[in-house]
């Protein structure tokens, strides 16, 4: 009778153990890459063509992106309010897929907009990618910002080739 219970015992130990989810699938917002792929500037606008890759192994949903351009102060720089807002050939809303990628293109009127203001930073502007996973049958939040020092870089290219 014990050695029953005991073999009984430990094959619910084990069932229970087989069916824990050692494999879930957790979001990182590492795990999403945003690459300058092209920056150009035309006589009406500067264009810049953004891509942001899906490299995690979740799913990401309605994506926006944002650019602006940083506010100069005495201290710095701070964030500024008016955004341009991304486009890209897909459908709304954005989904990508784990390893999917896509192409977000903002067309900036900087000349006709600002003319020759001193007081936003217009070489190292700051995007905003937000959007959502679903996580147990929910659409948790999520957003990814990072400033790009677009001018200098393309600047340093040019000049070395």
């Amino acid at each position: 009778m014990r050695k029953r219970s005991f073999t009984l015992f430990i094959l619910i130990v084990l069932a229970l153990a087989g069916c824990s989810s050692g494999s879930r699938l957790i979001f990182e917002d590492e795990d999403i890459k945003i690459k300058l792929t092209a920056f150009q500037v035309k006589e009406d606008y500067t264009e810049y063509e953004i891509e942001v890759k899906n490299d995690g192994k979740v799913e990401v949903r309605n994506l926006n992106f944002y650019l602006s351009f940083p506010v100069i102060t005495t201290s710095g720089t701070s964030e500024n309010p008016f955004k341009l807002e991304g486009r890209t050939g897909r459908d709304r809303p954005v989904v990508l897929s784990p390893g999917e990628k896509t192409i977000y293109t903002f067309k900036a009127p900087i000349q006709k907009v600002f003319g020759d203001s001193k007081l936003l930073n217009f070489n190292q502007p700051f995007v905003d990618l937000n959007g959502t996973i679903l996580y147990k049958k929910k659409e948790i939040p999520f957003s990814k910002g990072m400033g790009l020092g677009l001018v200098e870089d393309s600047d340093k290219e040019s000049s070395s080739q």
